[in-house]
């Protein structure tokens, strides 16, 4: 029996084969991660922090009370001795909870935006 396969058939073969390794590469390519999410909220009357599942480069939080006055000072920002975390002074509270509405750009470049609720006690 005698087989002959054109240079033309050849080359196309070899081209889908090429493509074909090539998606499959593409696709098995690790995907990017879920946004970075908030792992805890802790309070006390002078201080709020609030820490995410990863780290971030810089925010802000603004803290209010039930009739949606400002209670924290400034603006707060990213903890200089934890990078996966933002705190906030807040103005000395009395027990009870209240809101804090953050926002941050994660380390990937994402910008984050959310609101929690806390206690002090």
């Amino acid at each position: 029996m005698n087989l002959s396969i054109s240079r033309k058939t050849v080359s196309g073969i070899v081209v889908a084969f090429l493509i074909a390794a090539f998606l499959m590469v593409v696709g098995s390519a690790p995907k990017a991660e879920a946004h970075t999410t908030v792992q805890s909220v802790t309070a006390n009357s002078k201080l709020l922090r609030i820490t995410f599942s990863g780290p971030i480069r810089r925010g802000s939080i603004k803290a209010t009370n039930s009739r949606g006055k400002v209670v924290s000072k400034g603006r707060g920002g990213r903890d200089p001795k934890n990078n996966t975390r933002l705190r906030v002074g807040l103005k000395n509270l009395r027990p009870g909870t209240y809101k804090a509405t953050w926002r941050m750009v994660a380390i990937d470049g994402h910008s984050q935006s959310g609101v929690v609720s806390f206690r002090v006690r």
